[in-house]
């Protein structure tokens, strides 16, 4: 009778679920370059300060249309490719757009021209194709085409992908014009916006056309708004032929709402000098326009006039041109996995139940939401909600480096162009993804190769079960910490999915969270954003990534956390002793160089040492035998680790 209700419970909120969860897509943008790697520079322009502007109002967009968006960087910081694309994958991102400015040697060149893949799926050009028509419609600009390339960010990412090159920097006369302007920017956005929707099949509504323009007045003490401290309550502020307002008497705040244009703001106040700031609309959103005014030569001294609360002002008054939001806005909706310790699924009924509901809907790509919110239906008890602590304060301490404690002796080699290789951890067999759209087994016994699954994102982190009797592919959508939807045996016949005890994941704000059982700790290092956790299998150690600031690791019992330095694809071994990850380098073009690192986990400083260093070495894995699987130049590489 149990199971009857909640079968019926479950059907009855999936049809009032199910027009929502088709439209969830998670669209990844990328500003390229950033930090100490400005891009193209040129007519007193950086491409990194370009990019984010675009990516910024890009984003104000898609998410004022419905859809859920997430950026590689939201500030001028300096992201790896590999990062980029991780972070995409991680998340189960459904579109990532890359974008760029342009520049050459010698004459300055001109035009639009948009990228996918050299090998791209119909879906990565049609993606294409959409953006570059409508940004030839929009700027006029030449059109240099829709073109194919090996870029890492192109290369690396498991969901459909483009990347775009809005114009030529240093061409000044033309492209620079445009690539200079808010306004044009705002239009480029828009275009990248109607391509987008157009692309899914969704109709683009009009964006809207007002902005608001919004700051402080604050006493001009000369240094302008680097220190907007002095706030200065009850001053008129009225905008040349338009409206007007008195700043709030505690922060001294301003807000109009407009239409795109140019606006002159004029501030008065007793005892002080008239202020005046130009600043400019280009579109929907916040422009900060913060006016800073100085005392009347005959006015003593006296301190702040109507000081409010002490604060170091928008950061995006000292930005370019408005700046960008610090964070990513919460992706709300996005699919989590579930975790033990808050929720069961009813038993042996109610995990049947999710299984079938999960294949039945694969092709309609609703299997992740809609079996996490039947978990919720079918037995989320909130009495055993787990506790929780956070570490966002705790030291960071660094690994010691050392020379290499170990070395490999090959022992298996298979030729091909793999994205990933997950050996199982009894050995025996690896996992390898053939692309993201195919998932093979090869036997390290015979070297038989067998397909087995073809579909999208099918060869991205696949998971073995602890005894290596099954693997796990993913669906489309499902991040690198949940529990793979489908499970294969040995014999390509379909499995159900193994228990799992500790368990690692990211939350909505990218902060790492650790839980087991009704215990749980909150991990979140300040300077950054994190993504790809994932725990030993002894639940002690928990290792993430940072966009900007590589690996971590965590060990539970003692709470220490350690960085790893830069790195990606992090793996334990079997019993929990070592960990081995990639470090890739790049140039803010492409990926250069790849070795992989080993890390001893029963050493107290962990110890991080080398373990390859020829060819383009990554993704790697270990069994319980010392033998560790990895991709060199593409290759399957299976060696055993000798100390």
């Amino acid at each position: 009778m149990i199971a009857q209700v909640n079968l019926m419970r479950f059907l009855a909120l999936l049809l009032v679920l199910t027009p929502a969860l088709a439209s969830a897509q998670l669209i990844v943008i990328d500003p390229g370059h950033g930090g100490s790697e400005p891009g193209a520079v040129g007519c007193s322009l950086e491409e990194e300060d370009v990019n984010l502007d675009v990516g910024s109002r890009l984003r104000t967009l898609l998410t004022d249309a419905g859809l859920r968006v997430a950026m590689t960087r939201t500030t001028d910081a300096n992201v790896g490719l590999s990062a980029r694309a991780s972070f995409a994958n991680s998340r189960g991102a459904d579109r990532f757009i890359s974008i760029h400015a342009n520049s050459n040697g010698g004459t300055p060149a001109t035009g639009t021209e948009t990228f996918a893949y050299t090998s791209a799926s119909p879906r990565s050009i049609d993606l294409r194709d959409h953006l570059q028509r409508e940004m030839i419609a929009t700027w006029g600009l030449r059109d240099r085409g829709g073109k194919t390339a090996n870029f890492a960010v192109l290369r690396e990412t498991s969901m459909p992908a483009a990347l775009t090159e809005m114009g030529f920097l240093n061409n000044c006369g033309t492209d620079a014009r445009l690539l200079g302007n808010p306004s044009d920017r705002q239009r480029i956005a828009e275009s990248n916006y109607r391509a987008i929707l157009a692309h899914l099949g969704r109709t683009a509504p009009m964006p809207p056309t007002e902005g608001t323009l919004i700051g402080v007045v604050f006493e001009d003490v000369g240094v302008g708004v680097e220190d907007t401290s002095r706030r200065i309550g009850g001053a008129s502020v009225r905008v040349m032929g338009g409206p007007s307002a008195t700043a709030e008497a505690d922060t001294g705040a301003f807000s109009f709402e407009l239409e795109p244009g140019t606006y002159t703001l004029i501030v008065t106040q007793d005892g002080f000098e008239e202020g005046r700031r130009t600043c400019e609309i280009a579109g929907p959103g916040d422009t900060w326009c913060s006016v800073g005014i100085a005392r009347s030569v005959a006015e003593p001294d006296a301190g702040p006039a109507d000081a409010g609360p002490a604060d170091a002002g928008p950061p995006d008054d000292a930005g370019f041109d408005g700046g960008a939001p610090d964070a990513d806005t919460p992706d709300a909706g996005d699919p989590r996995p579930m975790v033990d310790g808050g929720c069961s699924t009813g038993g042996s009924t109610g995990g049947a139940l999710l299984f079938l509901v999960a294949l039945l809907f694969w092709r309609r790509r609703l299997a992740l939401p809609v079996v996490l919110g039947a978990v919720w239906i079918v037995g989320c008890d909130p009495a055993v909600a787990p506790s929780t602590s956070a570490l966002d304060e705790v030291r960071i301490e660094v690994a010691e480096e050392s020379a290499a404690f170990v070395s490999l002796e090959p022992l298996f080699r298979l030729d091909g162009a793999f994205t990933d290789a997950e050996i199982a951890p009894r050995g025996g067999r690896v996992a390898l993804g053939a692309g993201f759209d195919a998932l093979q087994l090869v036997s390290l016994d015979d070297g038989a190769v067998e397909t087995l699954a073809q579909g999208e994102r099918v060869g991205f982190a696949p998971v073995w079960s602890d005894d290596g009797a099954r693997v796990g592919y993913r669906a489309p959508s499902q991040t690198d910490t949940a529990v793979p939807m489908f499970w294969r045996d040995m014999h390509g016949s379909v499995a159900p999915p193994p228990q799992r005890g500790a368990h690692a994941f990211a939350d909505e704000d990218d902060r790492i969270v650790w839980q087991r059982g009704a215990e749980r700790t909150v991990l979140a290092p300040p300077g950054d954003r994190y993504f790809a956790p994932r725990a030993s299998p002894d639940g002690e150690f928990v290792v993430f990534r940072g966009l900007a600031t590589g690996l971590y690791l965590y060990a539970h019992s003692t709470q220490r956390l350690v960085s790893l330095g830069e790195g990606g694809h992090a793996r334990f071994s079997p019993d929990s002793a070592l960990l081995v990850f990639e470090r890739l380098e790049d140039d803010g073009h492409a990926i250069v160089a790849g070795s992989l690192r080993i890390t001893d986990l029963h050493d107290e400083a962990f110890i991080t040492a080398p373990l390859t260093s020829e060819g383009l070495a990554r993704a790697p894995s270990l069994d319980a035998e010392g033998r560790v699987a990895y991709l060199q130049d593409g290759a399957l590489v299976v060696a055993q680790m000798v100390r």
